[in-house]
């Protein structure tokens, strides 16, 4: 992955990969390469200067879920 243009507008860039089996829910419209390999890919862009990479994944992950709850607010009306 080029990110040479990226970084060169963002300073401090970088980029999570998360690697996960693939979620039975997920699987309707998971890509056809992410159902043959059986595996879902998700990428975090980051320039946040403070935090270890493992931290950055978990505050990542745990707002996932507060726009999960927003999005099922938002439906419910």
């Amino acid at each position: 992955m080029d990110l040479s243009r990226w970084t060169q507008q963002t300073p401090g860039l970088r980029i999570l990969v998360r690697d996960e089996p693939l979620h039975p829910r997920y699987r309707k419209r998971a890509s056809d390469l992410e159902k043959a390999r059986g595996r879902r890919y998700q990428l975090i862009a980051t320039n946040t200067a403070v935090g270890q990479i493992s931290w950055l994944d978990a505050r990542h992950r745990s707002h996932v879920h507060v726009e999960g709850n927003i999005k099922q607010a938002k439906a419910l009306g």
